[in-house]
């Protein structure tokens, strides 16, 4: 896009498919709009309410109607878009809607878009002349009704992904089932016998040191570790063809790249006039280029979507349709949920599912199934990205497993869906989405754990917990006074610390007897902003507690109404346990320099806090690695509010709000510009109340992009002992804000 300036203030990007369709160039125009205006969106979101809406055009309920070819199947990525844009930015509520061709009237359709867009609801919505549909993701069983085997004895079945890892294990399970004629097309190269020098060699080490000996002068180390990987590489395909072969089965391997047509068409032209027709595809060719949208290049974006859009048509343009029984193709659990750092996986594998669709619409005779794939436990799944996934609480796929449920999907009659979601067993809270996943009245989404024969909980995985009310509030600015000392762009805006401390007072509340330990995934989705004479109904909702060792993680939410629909305005996991643990000693170590001003003149030009929240009692100093400061802790909170939830705090709401002011004051000072809280990775505190003389807050940024700052933040009492820590707090910088900051007096709206 060629945009010279961001517009001031935007608070949202509607990207819309032409009548005309999408081609892989104007996806990749539509990531580049996101990376243009994501910074400013976000600073938005950290306050107000900003929003990304697609809208695609396949038949207004994103394909599962089921009967009528789609619109436009290209288009279905950006649904993965909006998805995975969605799990990047929280502080930004993303939409993807699908639009039907039933529209008479354009400005009624338009229309349609923009009253959605305007209300809370779930991220995918169809768009009807007739009305919204939304999708479910429904729980069906792996063994469903047994059919005739699709493929016979000999057959011709094509298989992209090479001889290695996934595909090896479907490729051999595939052989078992059905002894077909196997052609394996990978981007290994074809394996050729190894030089003596090389035999018996098996350790890395040994490997290295002979290729060195081998090696001509000027060789690099890496090089080397490039060739030793080839070589392991070339030895699993070959062990892997061998054991094919001793299935009993023909088997031929082509080095090659999917996205190679002309290449393609020759080596399945050979095949043809040798073997005779392809009865079967099963397409798991795939490549990883994972980075935050921020960071997306065009090369990436183009191998990714190339590897498994351009490779299917590659595939589909070499064989008769019609000779074709079935037809696999390798998706993503990454497009049904969006997954940080995949948003050109999810738009490519959406665009697969989509694909796969109006084939099967097509070619009645074809058993075609598109598997949105959990992580295998295997494959491009090894080491790190293994613990990465344990992290986020997602289960792998045993490759037996796995392979198995393939060629069991295969053996149902032609009625089973044709986009199948499977994946391994979760913990339930880690999948969450923002809303619930869509409703389709003639289709299903199908989804079962592979590794128990009962089905399993895809539904589970994306639904929210079981929330109960644990808290109900009436929130003006009459009964709650505070409200008037943090005013932000003329308006009353709740203090993320008075949030964290009613999540926890929820969790508390249900959880008697547990003292708070600290909150983990803390993020802001939609602040809280209140005139003179606004009253809000705000519910404090609490899932129930899942036991950590020690501990038990209690989901919460803040939940609010707005136009009859209720609003997720905060997220977070409640940490409780009977007692606490010994503090570590304090590791943050920040080298300053004095700060450039007061800490009175600090509040009269550079925070918007009133008089209550006037936490600061000094700054000790500021540098480009932090800053330090002291401050007081807070009243008792019947002075801050009429009905407090507790006679006493959990945490300290004026501790935690100054360390947020000395994020602002550290902004103001490096970057030139102030920021607003959105986030806080975990909070950790030690003792069940702060000490009454007051804390020592001490402020590491980390080095990073301009916008984002994330910090570490250590609460220290006097006698140098830990009281609270906070990791991975964000704040959005943006220079506009300064106009709000100076707004910080409630206003009263004119009168018409």
């Amino acid at each position: 896009p060629q945009v010279s300036a961001v517009p001031e203030g935007l608070a949202g990007l509607v990207i819309v498919t032409p009548q005309r369709g999408l081609s892989e160039r104007h996806l990749w125009h539509a990531v580049e709009w996101l990376q243009t205006v994501g910074p400013a969106l976000r600073r938005r979101g950290a306050s107000s309410p900003a929003v990304v809406v697609a809208v695609s055009r396949l038949d207004g309920r994103f394909g599962f109607e089921g009967t009528n070819p789609l619109q436009d199947p290209i288009s279905g990525g950006l649904a993965g878009l909006a998805k995975c844009a969605g799990r990047e930015w929280p502080e930004v509520t993303t939409r993807a809607f699908d639009l039907s061709r039933d529209w008479s009237d354009p400005h009624l359709a338009a229309s349609a878009i923009v009253a959605e867009m305007l209300h809370e609801g779930p991220v995918e919505v169809g768009l009807t002349p007739h009305g919204c549909y939304a999708l479910e993701v429904v729980d069906q069983s792996l063994e469903g009704q047994p059919a005739a085997p699709p493929i016979q004895p000999r057959d011709v079945i094509v298989i992209t992904g090479g001889a290695r890892g996934v595909t090896a294990e479907a490729a051999f399970a595939i052989a078992r089932a059905w002894q077909p004629t196997l052609v394996i097309l990978g981007r290994s190269p074809e394996p050729a016998p190894e030089p003596d020098w090389l035999a018996g060699l098996l350790a890395d080490a040994d490997i290295k040191r002979a290729l060195i000996a081998k090696a001509l002068a000027g060789t690099t180390p890496k090089a080397i570790a490039a060739e030793c990987q080839r070589i392991a590489a070339g030895r699993e395909v070959a062990r892997q063809l061998h054991r094919l072969r001793s299935s009993g089965v023909s088997v031929i391997y082509h080095s090659v790249d999917v996205r190679d047509s002309a290449a393609i068409r020759l080596r399945l032209a050979q095949v043809r006039r040798e073997f005779g027709p392809i009865r079967g595809i099963i397409h798991g060719a795939g490549v990883l280029a994972d980075q935050r949208i921020e960071d997306k290049t065009h090369e990436q974006f183009e191998r990714v979507f190339q590897t498994k859009i351009q490779g299917l048509k590659a595939l589909l343009e070499c064989v008769d349709p019609n000779d074709l029984r079935v037809l696999g193709l390798f998706s993503s659990y990454t497009a049904r949920f969006g997954r940080v750092g995949q948003l050109d996986y999810a738009i490519a594998n959406e665009v697969l599912n989509k694909q796969a669709r109006q084939f099967a619409i097509g070619h009645p005779q074809c058993r075609v199934a598109s598997f949105n794939w959990g992580p295998w436990d295997g494959g491009m799944v090894q080491g790190g990205l293994k613990q990465l996934f344990a992290s986020e609480g997602v289960g792998l796929i045993p490759l037996e497993v796995g392979s198995d449920a393939l060629v069991n999907e295969f053996a149902q009659t032609a009625s089973r869906p044709v986009e199948i979601l499977i994946l391994a067993p979760t913990e339930p809270s880690r999948l969450q989405s923002r809303s619930n996943i869509p409703h389709s009245p003639t289709d299903t989404i199908t989804g079962a754990t592979p590794a128990v024969a009962t089905p399993a909980g895809p539904n589970q995985q994306e639904a929210a917990p079981d929330f109960k009310v644990a808290l109900e509030r009436e929130l003006d600015i009459a009964s709650n006074p505070f409200l008037e000392s943090h005013v932000l762009g003329g308006k009353a805006v709740l203090p993320v610390a008075i949030i964290l401390e009613w999540l926890a007072h929820g969790a508390i509340h249900r959880n008697a007897g547990l003292e708070l330990r600290g909150v983990d995934e803390f993020r802001i989705f939609q602040g809280i902003r209140l005139g003179p004479n606004d009253r809000i109904s705000l519910r404090v909702l609490s899932a129930r507690p899942v036991r950590d060792d020690d501990c038990f993680n209690v989901p919460m939410q803040l939940v609010g109404r707005s136009n009859g629909r209720d609003v997720i305005h905060s997220r977070g996991s409640v940490v409780l346990s009977p007692g606490y643990p010994p503090a570590p000693s304090p590791m943050l170590r920040v080298p300053t320099r004095p700060y450039s001003m007061n800490v009175p003149t600090a509040y009269a030009t550079r925070l918007f806090h009133g008089s209550q929240f006037h936490g600061l009692v000094d700054i000790e100093g500021c540098s480009e690695d932090g800053i330090i400061v002291t401050s007081r802790l807070a009243p008792a909170a019947s002075t801050w509010m009429v009905e407090p939830a507790r006679g006493s705090w959990l945490a300290d709401p004026l501790a935690i709000d100054s360390a947020l002011q000395a994020i602002i004051l550290w902004s103001q000072e490096q970057r030139n510009k102030p920021c607003l809280p959105c986030a806080v990775a975990k909070y950790r505190q030690y003792r069940r109340a702060f000490p009454r003389d007051g804390v020592r807050i001490v402020v590491r940024v980390q080095p990073g992009a301009d916008q984002m700052i994330r910090c570490e933040v250590e609460f220290i009492d006097r006698q140098g002992l830990l009281v609270a820590q906070m990791e991975g707090c964000e704040s959005v910088a943006e220079a506009s804000l300064s106009a709000a900051f100076r707004r910080n007096r409630i206003e009263v709206p004119a009168r018409g």
